[in-house]
C-alpha cells in the first residue's frame, strides 16, 4: 500500500517526480464526489449506489466498534479509470535481499516509490536496472495520505468482494491511527493486524462467522505461497551473512525454491502463481512481500495484553513506536515469541508447506553446486 505522503513530501529528488506526485494527487482530490450525493441522485448507478452506502457502513464500523477516528476519509468517490491509482517501484540489487531506500521527512524512509503513471514508475526500474538493481513494478488499488487529505473512496477497488473492501479500508484507516517514522514493517503489520480483526468482527457482528471463514480460506493458497517465500528471503539473507558466495547462493536457493512449488503447486494456488515463480520473482519481490505480516502476530500479543480494548491497544502500540528502533525491534521479537509460545508452535506453523531441502541448500550450497 502506498503512502502518498511519502511522495509528496521528500528531500533532494527531482522536480520531475515532485510534480507528477502533485499533479496526481490534486487530479484525485479534484474528481472527488460526495458520497451522500452520489446516493441521493436518482442517475447513480444501481450497484454504485449500494457499494457506496457499503462502504459508509464499513467506515462507520470502524469508527464506533474499532475506535479508528475517520477524519473524514472516505466520505467521498473518484472513478479512478484504471485498475490502480499508484504504482511502487521496488529495487534490490541481484546479490542481496534489501530494499533500495527513499527516504522523506516526517514519514521516513521506504523501500518502494509510488507513481500515478505506470509509465514513469517503468521508466525509474528501468533506470535502476542500468544501474545492476533488480526491480518490481507493484499496482496499487489504495493509498493513505496520513491524514494530509481526505482520502476518497477509489473505483479501483469500491467493488471488491465485501471481505476484501472491509479488509483494505479498515488497514488504511488505521495507518491514521499509529505511524512510527522510519519503520514500514511496524506500520504494515499494524494495519493488517487491525484490518483482519476488523474483517472477523464486521462478520461476527452480523451473525455471519462463516464469511471470515470463507475470505480466510480464499486466502489460505496465497498465505501458504507467501510463507514459502518468506523463507525463501530469510534463507538467502542468512546465506549472505554467513558470508556464502551471493550468486551461487542465489542460483541454488531459487532452484530449490522452484522445484519446491511444483511438488506442492495443489496447495498454492493449483498453477495461480505460476507466472510468479516463473517470470515475475526476484530479489525486488521479495523485498515488496517483507513488510506487512512480519510482526502481526507481536501487534495480537499486544492486543490480547489490553484486554482486546482497541483504545489502550492504540495507546500500547504508540508506546511501542516511540522506542529507539533497536528497542522496538526487540521488543517486536520477544512478543512475538510470546505469542508463539502461548498459541503452541504446532498450530502456527500448521498451513507452512514443507520443503526439506529448500532449507539444507541455503545452508550448505557446495553440496548442492
Amino acid at each position: 500500500v502506498g503512502v502518498l505522503v511519502a511522495m509528496l513530501l521528500g528531500g533532494c529528488e527531482t522536480l520531475q517526480f515532485y510534480t507528477q506526485a502533485v499533479h496526481g494527487q490534486m487530479r484525485i482530490l479534484y474528481a472527488r464526489q460526495s458520497s451522500d450525493a452520489l446516493i441521493a441522485s436518482p442517475s447513480t448507478d444501481g450497484t454504485l449506489r449500494q457499494r457506496l452506502e457499503l462502504a459508509q457502513d464499513i467506515v462507520a464500523f470502524a469508527e464506533t466498534e474499532l475506535s479508528i477516528d475517520r477524519q473524514g476519509r472516505y466520505s467521498s468517490y473518484v472513478d479512478v479509470g484504471t485498475d490502480a491509482v499508484v504504482w511502487n517501484v521496488f529495487a534490490s540489487r541481484p546479490d542481496e535481499v534489501r530494499g533500495y531506500q527513499w527516504c522523506y521527512p516526517i514519514v521516513g524512509c521506504a523501500p518502494y516509490r509510488g507513481y500515478f503513471r505506470q509509465a514513469d514508475a517503468q521508466a525509474l526500474a528501468q533506470r535502476l536496472e542500468h544501474r545492476g538493481y533488480e526491480t518490481h513494478v507493484s499496482p496499487v488499488p489504495a493509498y493513505s495520505t496520513l491524514g494530509w487529505f481526505k482520502d476518497p473512496l477509489l473505483s479501483t477497488f469500491l467493488h471488491w468482494p465485501e471481505a476484501d473492501l472491509v479488509n483494505l479500508l479498515v488497514h488504511e484507516l488505521a495507518h491514521g491511527e499509529v505511524w512510527v517514522e522510519d519503520d514500514v514493517a511496524f506500520n504494515e503489520s499494524f494495519a493488517t493486524f487491525v484490518a483482519m480483526q476488523g474483517v472477523r468482527h464486521w462478520f461476527e457482528r452480523r451473525d455471519a462467522p462463516a464469511g471470515y471463514h470463507q475470505w480466510l480460506d480464499r486466502r489460505a493458497h496465497w498465505s501458504r505461497m507467501r510463507g514459502l517465500l518468506m523463507r525463501l528471503r530469510e534463507a538467502l539473507m542468512e546465506a549472505y551473512a554467513a558470508g556464502r558466495e551471493p550468486l551461487v547462493v542465489r542460483r541454488v536457493l531459487y532452484a530449490d525454491f522452484r522445484q519446491c512449488y511444483q511438488t506442492h503447486r495443489h496447495l498454492l494456488g493449483a498453477g495461480r502463481y505460476d507466472d510468479l515463480v516463473n517470470d515475475t520473482l526476484n530479489n525486488a519481490y521479495l523485498v515488496s512481500i517483507g513488510t506487512y505480516n512480519q510482526w502481526v502476530d507481536s501487534f495480537q500479543e499486544v492486543f490480547n495484553a489490553a484486554g482486546q480494548d482497541w483504545s489502550a491497544f492504540y495507546r500500547a502500540v504508540a508506546s511501542l513506536g516511540d522506542l529507539a528502533s533497536a528497542t522496538r525491534l526487540q521488543r517486536l521479537e520477544s512478543l512475538r515469541t510470546e505469542y508463539e509460545v502461548s498459541e503452541g508452535a504446532d498450530r502456527q506453523h500448521a498451513e507452512e508447506v514443507q520443503c526439506e531441502a529448500f532449507p539444507r541448500h541455503g545452508g550448505d550450497t557446495e553440496s548442492s553446486g
